[in-house]
């Protein structure tokens, strides 16, 4: 056991001594290219220009490279708020609330019965079989229907509207 142990320490010994001799630092070896200086360049072409970097007190070096760039403050002088739009007349009010009903109609059918039409109108919960200048609802009137729709108009404000078959 105990050569065992001379012939491990002597192998750990030997490897220990040519992984140092490996990678040692060596001097670089000079050959006569390599010993001549560059046409080109010379040692303070290699050496740092302080003189280019601005002072701390400058202000300029302590923005934080990593944050974005804010904008300059607006100027504290008088704020343009927009004027507000005029008010609405009461004709303008009467054809918005015509244009909200005409869009609450739905045209579930049309009828055909010796070259008169009929149709079958719907609003919500109310139902509506009508002709050609009837009433629909309590506003509109029925200018014409034809198999693709039915003009309505109401003659109050002149709002009018096509209303199409749905499903279509």
């Amino acid at each position: 056991m105990n050569r065992r142990a001379l012939l491990m320490g002597t192998g750990v010994a030997l490897l220990v001594v040519l992984n140092v001799w490996n990678w040692w630092p060596q001097a670089p070896k000079m050959t006569r290219e390599a010993a001549a200086p560059a046409s080109g360049f010379r040692p303070d072409d290699f050496r740092l220009k302080i003189e280019a970097i601005p002072e701390a007190g400058t202000g300029s070096a302590t923005r934080d490279l990593f944050q974005p760039k804010r904008p300059p403050p607006p100027p504290a002088g008088k704020v343009n708020v927009p004027p507000a739009p005029p008010p609405k007349t009461p004709e303008q009010l009467a054809e918005e609330a015509a244009r909200a009903e005409l869009a609450q109609f739905r045209l579930v059918g049309v009828v055909l019965r010796g070259g008169r039409a009929q149709g079958f109108l719907m609003k919500g919960e109310q139902s509506f079989m009508v002709n050609a200048g009837d009433r629909a609802g309590d506003r509109f009137t029925v200018e014409t229907v034809t198999a693709e729709g039915v003009l309505l108009k109401d003659p109050r404000t002149g709002v009018s509207g096509q209303i199409g078959v749905s499903g279509k």
